[in-house]
């Protein structure tokens, strides 16, 4: 379950350029994220969360080349389970809860200097996994702000 809970981008910022006007990640860097990304996605997800995750994949990885936001990195804290439902074969199961969300950006500002910031957001969620390949797999994921948390 942690696995399909978790999701973890970083993409490296030259040292000592956080703040002022710092290069792009590289091609190179950029082909790592995506083949990574791919993978975790393939092995995480199922349904039709494989097709909704590469989507967002894409849409980072266009932000990352040429844009005005650069995601640096991204993650969850203060995970707060409010149920675990498991069918009775035990191979599918229903979470709902709580989580604080995470993520580094560096916004591009019109007189062309960078601005690093790290945004929190707190989610109510539901997911569905199915135990399949060996691990538990995402086949659902449905989420909504806290009231009163949104950006």
């Amino acid at each position: 379950m942690e696995n399909a809970l978790r999701v973890h981008q970083t993409l490296p910022v030259p040292p000592g350029q956080a703040g002022s006007k710092p290069e792009g990640p590289t091609a190179a860097d950029l082909a790592r994220h995506e083949t990574e990304g791919r993978a975790a996605i393939a092995e995480t997800f199922g349904g039709d969360l494989v097709e909704r995750e590469a989507l967002a994949l894409n849409s980072s990885l266009t932000m990352q080349r040429g844009g005005t936001v650069r995601v640096l990195a991204g993650g969850i804290d203060n995970l707060s389970l409010r149920s675990i439902e498991f069918d009775a074969s035990g191979t599918n199961v229903v979470v709902a809860g709580t989580v604080e969300t995470w993520s580094r950006v560096q916004v591009q500002r019109p007189d062309g200097a960078w601005v690093q910031a790290e945004p929190h957001n707190m989610l109510d969620f539901t997911m569905a996994l199915t135990y399949e390949r060996q691990h538990w797999v995402a086949v659902k994921f449905d989420w909504t702000f806290v009231p009163g948390t949104s950006p």
